[in-house]
């Protein structure tokens, strides 16, 4: 009997979606040199500068709301 081997993290060589492309566009207009620009190209790329520096863009989006 033959093993189906599954890469459990093949999805992260994917090319990113188009709302993570989006998501990032919009995380990047309130970067203020804060965090470094994205660079990737891949789900995993986009998923691992998404969920290390939106927390720092949404504080910056707040900032930039406040004084306008």
């Amino acid at each position: 009997m033959s093993e189906l081997v599954v890469d459990a993290k093949a999805w992260m060589k994917e090319p990113m979606t188009e709302k993570q492309a989006d998501f990032i566009r919009t995380m990047e207009e309130y970067r203020f040199d804060a965090f470094p620009k994205f660079e990737g190209s891949t789900k995993g790329e986009a998923n691992k500068y998404i969920t290390r520096f939106r927390k720092m863009a949404y504080a910056n989006a707040a900032m930039a709301a406040r004084f306008c």
